[in-house]
């Protein structure tokens, strides 16, 4: 059934992109696969947008900060072991959760790891106290294998927080490795532990590198910007 499924998918992504005048991707794994159904049709790299915050903190509070909608194979199995490497520093665990057993499972591997101390569930929150605890965090960490955009960085880097993501994240095509962030080889959990620790102990490190990551938004990746783009391209299809 899956095959099947597979197969028809594919023949509406055919139809989609073959009545398209050009395609809008986020990311290279994306691109690739529209570029071998696209029948050279125009495969654009554009990143979401985003908006700013006006202000970022000098001040870090003690903690890493993740977020997604939480389910197997996110990873955050890898990155609770990680953290638990690393002294001294707390892991603030946002976003809702799709299957209440893997929530439960994570709930008793937080306390396998003696973490329940260093460990905040902080569930579902709202889109404002979600940039506040990301302008306040170390740092932001995705690990799992992202094959999409991976917002969490742009959403960090808004916020004036580095990130730490996979180096086939589409996000990394849009930011500079050791200037706005780090990346890492998916499963190489030693290079995570190693990056986190960094700016662990050094939170003058973590602010620049958040500074530098939100310029790099305010310059490029707003969402004004964003429907400009979208505005020039759209004037000139309909002008060639």
């Amino acid at each position: 059934m899956h095959f099947l499924l597979s197969d028809i998918s594919k023949v509406v992504d055919k139809l989609i992109v073959s009545n398209s005048e050009f395609i809008l991707v986020a990311g290279s794994l994306h691109a690739k696969y529209l570029k071998s159904i696209s029948r050279n049709k125009r495969v654009i790299f554009m990143s979401p947008g985003h908006s700013a915050r006006p202000k970022i903190f000098k001040e870090k509070d003690n903690y890493v900060f993740t977020a997604t909608a939480w389910k197997e194979g996110k990873g955050l199995e890898d990155l609770l072991k990680t953290i638990s490497a690393i002294k001294d520093v707390k892991l603030n665990i946002a976003g809702s959760w799709i299957h209440e057993e893997y929530y439960k499972e994570i709930l008793s591997l937080v306390k396998t790891l003696k973490l329940e101390d260093r460990v905040i569930m902080l569930g579902r929150v709202s889109e404002e106290d979600l940039n506040k605890y990301y302008s306040k965090a170390i740092v932001a960490v995705s690990i799992n294998n992202e094959r999409g955009f991976g917002l969490l960085a742009l959403e960090a880097a808004s916020n004036g927080c580095p990130f730490i993501i996979t180096e086939d994240s589409g996000a990394a095509r849009y930011f500079k490795q050791n200037k706005d962030g780090f990346y890492f080889k998916y499963g190489d959990l030693n290079t995570l532990r190693e990056y986190i620790q960094r700016l662990v102990n050094d939170k003058k490190l973590a602010y620049e590198m958040g500074q530098h990551a939100w310029q790099t938004v305010k310059n490029n990746y707003t969402w004004e910007k964003h429907a400009r783009e979208l505005l020039r391209m759209i004037l000139e299809y309909k002008t060639s």
